[in-house]
C-alpha cells in the first residue's frame, strides 16, 4: 500500500488521508464524517453532529478513544472542557483530535465514539415551598436547587417584582421554567408571572441562573403595595436524568488515492 514520505508530500509534514465511513445513527443522533487525516504527531477527525430527537444531547469529546499502532489514547489534551450541547433538531460541527510526539502517521485506526448522553426536556418536577412577599427570608432550597433573592423586592401598587438566582447542585441536569410560577393573594386568586423574558433554562451541575417573578394586578382587585402574596412555584423546578448513548466504534482506512491527490 502506497504511503507518502516527506519528500513525496513535498514538505516536512506528510499526511495520510482516510476514506469516510458511513454516517452513524442511533436514537435520533446522526454523526457524519467530513474529513479525516493523520500527521506524525496527531490525528484529526472532523464530523457534523445532528440531533433529530426532541431531547438534548450532550457530547464530551474527551471521552472518545483512538486505537491504532500507537496504542489506545483518549481524545483529551489534559484541559477540563465543558460538554458540547446539541439542542433538539439542531446540528453542530466539531473535531476529535489525538496527539503526541510521534507515531500517528498510520494507515488505519479505530475510534470509539464514547461520550454521548441524552437528557429529556421534561424531567421530574421538584417541589418547593411557597415564597412569601413581602419577603420574610432571602433564600430557600428546592431539592437540588439553592436559591436566593438578588435584589430588594419591589412591591408597589402597579407592579411587584422579585429577582432570584438559583444554583443547581445536583449531579444530573436541572431545569428552571420561570413561566410556570405564579402568585396568590389572600383570597386565593392566582396570577401568572408577567415577566416578558420568562422561560425555560437548562442548568448543568454547578450552573446558576437568574430569573424574575413579575406581577401586575389591577388596583380594584388588590393594592399589591399593602397585600401579602405567595409565590407558587408549581413546575418551575425540575430535574432530568442523564442517559448514556451506546455508540459504536468506527474504523478508518487509509485512502491512497485521496492522499496522493492532496499531496499534489
Amino acid at each position: 500500500m502506497w504511503s507518502p514520505t516527506a519528500s513525496e508530500a513535498g514538505d516536512d509534514d506528510p499526511r495520510n488521508y482516510f476514506s469516510l465511513p458511513d454516517a452513524v445513527e442511533i436514537d435520533g443522533l446522526r454523526i457524519e464524517f467530513r474529513e479525516v487525516w493523520a500527521e506524525a504527531d496527531f490525528i484529526k477527525v472532523k464530523a457534523k453532529f445532528t440531533n433529530d430527537s426532541n431531547d438534548y444531547i450532550f457530547f464530551h469529546k474527551q471521552e472518545a478513544e483512538f486505537d491504532g499502532d500507537f496504542g489506545k489514547k483518549k481524545a483529551h489534551d489534559g484541559k477540563k472542557k465543558k460538554p458540547v450541547v446539541l439542542a433538539p433538531k439542531k446540528s453542530k460541527s466539531h473535531t476529535w483530535k489525538v496527539s503526541g510526539e510521534d507515531g500517528f502517521l498510520v494507515e488505519g485506526f479505530e475510534l470509539a465514539l464514547a461520550g454521548f448522553y441524552r437528557v429529556g426536556t421534561d424531567g421530574e418536577s421538584v417541589e418547593a415551598s411557597d415564597f412569601q412577599l413581602p419577603a420574610s427570608r432571602n433564600d430557600f432550597e428546592a431539592g437540588p436547587f439553592k436559591c436566593k433573592l438578588t435584589k430588594k423586592v419591589y412591591q408597589e401598587t402597579k407592579e411587584t417584582r422579585a429577582d432570584f438566582s438559583c444554583k443547581y447542585v445536583g449531579d444530573a441536569i436541572g431545569w428552571i421554567d420561570s413561566a410556570s410560577l405564579g402568585a396568590a393573594i389572600p383570597d386565593g386568586t392566582e396570577f401568572a408571572n408577567d415577566e416578558k423574558n420568562a422561560g425555560k433554562k437548562m442548568l448543568k451541575p454547578g450552573d446558576s441562573s437568574g430569573f424574575a417573578a413579575v406581577f401586575h394586578i389591577e388596583y380594584k382587585v388588590t393594592d399589591m403595595q399593602f397585600t401579602s402574596m405567595q409565590i407558587k412555584w408549581r413546575n418551575t423546578f425540575a430535574e432530568s436524568k442523564v442517559e448514556a448513548l451506546d455508540v459504536e466504534e468506527v474504523e478508518f482506512e487509509f485512502d491512497a488515492a485521496l492522499t496522493k491527490e492532496k499531496a499534489e
